[in-house]
């Protein structure tokens, strides 16, 4: 039986083969990939077992990071994934470490499953194109394909799932290519704002705001406030009361990874750590963004 740490060995073995840098963590992403863009992994053998807390927490550090989130799995409840098929878990794209791999070796696949069956993107401007030069009408074609002129005007209109069926039958009408293969991008999604569990990560939260930040909330160790402003580098924060501060080495070294800063927000004063570290009224002094920036610049 496959288990997970193998299967992590797994697509950590693609990531690299392919170039990109890659640091191993467990949180709500269990790997980070970079190269030209950001990939955060989760990575799970039958992925019916990610959450969806998990889900949330992913989309609110690929949003702050600008990356792309991905759930890797072998398996549902149900059925096995299957290579070159494009899955969704919590509106995140889920894909086997075969079908992985294949993107990273130029293939680009095609095919979504979502309820209901098996769908594709189409090139709505190509699909419009296609038919005019086959001089037909959008009810012509329609009738062609045994569907509706609004079906048709839809899809050259905007971007929208099509059945796979239904576009292989206007391929072969038109006798052109209109399916859009799957490419990583960045994902956007819709608001999701996670309120701070403790009054001491409120009152944090709310400093950073004061300040001129953009802060959002994460439930993530060993960081759980990401805090950024318009020019300047994003902060990775720990907004943490106990005497023992955890995971410092684990901030750091994430921070490092995606050229961040680290900051650790505390009610003990006096602590000397390996990365800045305030004491929750001292934060209260600064009067501005651009003052925290200076603070952690000279650290």
């Amino acid at each position: 039986m496959l288990r997970r740490s193998d299967l992590e060995d797994r697509v950590t073995d693609v990531l690299e083969k392919s170039n990109f840098d890659v640091l191993r963590y467990h949180g709500c992403f269990d790997i980070a990939a970079k190269r030209k863009k950001i990939l955060l992994l989760k990575v799970l053998v039958n992925i019916d077992s990610f959450q969806e807390q998990q889900s949330e927490n992913l989309k609110i550090v690929s949003k702050s990071l600008c990356a792309f989130p991905l759930l890797i799995g072998i398996r549902t409840n149900k059925e096995k994934l299957k290579e070159n098929i494009i899955y969704e878990r919590f509106y995140l794209t889920t894909m086997n470490p075969e079908t992985l791999e294949n993107i990273f070796s130029s293939f680009s696949p095609k095919i979504f499953r979502k309820r209901g069956g098996m769908f594709v993107d189409i090139y709505p401007e190509r699909l419009r194109l296609a038919r005019e030069r086959r001089g037909l009408t959008q009810e012509e074609l329609a009738k062609k394909v045994g569907t509706t002129k609004k079906t048709i005007y839809e899809h050259e209109k905007t971007e929208k799932k099509m059945s796979k069926e239904f576009a292989i039958k206007l391929e072969k009408v038109l006798d052109k290519n209109i399916i859009k293969p799957f490419a990583l991008k960045e994902t956007v999604f819709e608001n999701i704002e996670k309120k701070p569990k403790t009054r001491f990560e409120t009152e944090v939260f709310r400093e950073f705001r004061r300040i001129g930040f953009d802060a959002n909330f994460v439930e993530q160790k060993p960081f759980n406030i990401i805090v950024k402003s318009k020019k300047e580098k994003m902060i990775l924060t720990k907004a943490e009361t106990q005497k023992r501060c955890q995971k410092i080495d684990e901030l750091k070294k994430l921070s490092a990874f995606f050229k961040s800063l680290p900051l650790l927000i505390t009610k003990e004063k006096g602590l000397e750590l390996s990365v800045p570290t305030l004491e929750k009224t001292e934060l209260n002094e600064f009067k501005s963004a651009n003052e925290l920036m200076k603070f952690l610049k000279s650290f």
